[in-house]
């Protein structure tokens, strides 16, 4: 009995650490915080790993990018995400599952700098890291930024409004100069 119940918990074992060695996983927040941690270290390999199939093709150019700013001196680029966070409070939001789609939210000092977007794929989350979700999420971006902008109608009301104030104030302000000339 004791020989079946030790080799039922490895058996377990293996199948945890053969499920962690794929990638993804069931939690969209673990696979995205893990996802960003291997991003962060600029482990592109690793981050593979979290990713959709449809995402390599963006993993692979990044890995490209580091590689050919390192031939040209750098040390990876720009991108040294753990010097722009370094002090400030990094967070993930609890994840937004739609079906087969979910989307976390990375957060720095409380504001929103990016929603990560995930996918179930061979039965886990995977980060999608592709291109057409990168357009997406750079299209949403571009219209929530947007929003607040005054409309065109909007500025045609307020240009009516101050023609109709400039047209008003000019004989007041032809009687200050009048003052003003006698003084």
């Amino acid at each position: 009995m004791k020989k079946l119940v030790l080799s039922m918990s490895a058996a377990a074992f293996m199948l945890v650490a053969l499920v962690s060695c794929k990638g993804g996983g069931s939690d969209p927040k673990s696979v995205a915080i893990a996802f960003m941690d291997a991003i962060k270290s600029k482990d592109f390999d690793g981050a593979a790993k979290y990713a959709t199939k449809d995402s390599k093709a963006a993993l692979d150019m990044m890995k490209s990018a580091m590689k050919m700013a390192e031939a040209f001196g750098g040390k990876g680029g720009d991108m040294d995400i753990d010097k722009e966070w370094k002090g400030k409070k990094v967070e993930y939001s609890e994840p937004k599952i739609e079906g087969d789609n979910a989307t976390v939210s990375l957060m720095v000092d409380g504001k929103e700098q990016m929603p990560i977007s995930l996918k179930k794929e061979d039965g886990g989350w995977k980060v999608a890291f592709d291109k057409n979700t990168l357009m997406k999420q750079g299209v949403d971006k571009v219209k929530e930024s947007t929003e607040d902008m005054p409309k065109m109608e909007d500025l045609n009301g307020m240009t009516d409004s101050l023609k109709k104030a400039m047209e008003e104030a000019g004989p007041a302000l032809d009687s200050l100069k009048k003052v003003m000339d006698q003084k």
